[in-house]
């Protein structure tokens, strides 16, 4: 994860995701409660093309976007991490 200029609070709520997953997944492991965060890069939203537009260049900062992303599913990772048997001998913070 890097921070970049104008996306401060992007960086801050993405950051704060998850250190809050570390730190609850270290503090229930005791417990057996398995804690995990899925969070996904920027997603196509109006807000989000609202806020390329506004940029000086919108087309070159589309293009410099998306040449550090690649678009993937995340419903595999999901499905996974909610699977209680397909998640067993996986990290719990310990």
């Amino acid at each position: 994860m890097v921070g970049k200029p104008n996306e401060v609070l992007y960086s801050a709520a993405k950051g704060g995701l998850i250190m809050l997953a570390k730190g609850a997944a270290i503090e229930w492991a005791p417990r057996d409660i398995r804690v995990n965060v899925v969070a996904p890069g920027l997603t196509a939203t109006p807000i989000i093309e609202a806020s390329i537009q506004r940029n000086h260049d919108p087309e070159a900062y589309r293009r410099e976007r998306e040449s550090r992303v690649r678009p993937v599913s995340t419903a595999p990772l999901t499905a996974l991490l909610r699977g209680r048997t397909l998640c067993a001998g996986l990290p719990t913070g310990r």
